[in-house]
């Protein structure tokens, strides 16, 4: 490992390590593949021998077509191990990128982005009652005064008259689970399910970002439909 390599971030370190074994992998099931398939060639030229001119350029056709579909097989069977390499990848992102958002909870901008929460929420909701669903640091946040003041601001903003309740169910994740009071309409605002709306946006910037880093030999399927 050179000097550069050492000022990489673990995440480098760890992804180049990865890449860097697939790419061994797939060198030696090419290797021996090709070895078999030369195998099978030679014997589809030693049983050619024995039979006419034409029966052995037939059986040469045969041997080659042989050979491909080995080969072919290997190839699927390599991407499908770069696949499962980057899933492994991507899913550590998210899941950073949901560690991270869950640490929000404790900073001094949440009750902002708390806030915002619910108003986009109200928003989409389009109902008199809201019903809030929260955990216990949002339900600290979100005080009588403070729900009066988001209502006052959702009118503000939509020139509509909300009356905002907090639910008695506590949540265990950040972000907000609104609903009407009857739970036919909810518009969830969690973490969890923020990043799953934006879940194929971010995967393809985390595809890029990756590719980018290391080439398109991992990435080989990422802008081919299978994200």
């Amino acid at each position: 490992m050179n000097s550069a390599e050492q000022n990489k971030s673990p995440d480098y370190l760890l992804i180049k390590t990865i890449t860097d074994d697939a790419k061994k992998q797939a060198e030696q099931i090419i290797a021996d593949a090709e070895k078999d398939a030369e195998l099978i060639i030679k014997k589809a030229k030693k049983q050619a021998e024995q039979i006419k001119a034409q029966a052995e350029k037939k059986a040469d056709s045969e041997a080659e077509l042989i050979k491909r579909r080995i080969l072919s097989g290997v190839h699927l069977e390599i991407k499908q191990d770069l696949l499962r390499e980057r899933e492994k990848l991507i899913n550590r992102v998210i899941d950073s990128v949901l560690e991270k958002l869950d640490k929000l909870r404790t900073s001094k901008t949440y009750a902002d982005i708390l806030e915002s929460l619910i108003v986009e929420g109200a928003a989409a909701l389009g109902t008199e009652r809201i019903l809030i669903c929260s955990g216990e640091a949002e339900k600290k946040i979100l005080t009588d005064t403070k729900l009066r003041q988001l209502e006052k601001r959702i009118f503000s903003d939509q020139k509509v008259k909300v009356k905002l309740e907090l639910s008695g169910e506590t949540e265990k994740e950040g972000g907000v689970l609104l609903t009407s009071p009857d739970r036919t309409r909810s518009f969830d605002n969690r973490f969890s399910a923020r990043v799953k709306r934006i879940l194929p946006d971010l995967r393809l910037e985390i595809v890029k970002k990756l590719e980018k880093e290391f080439g398109p030999v991992l990435m080989s399927q990422a802008k081919a439909g299978e994200l």
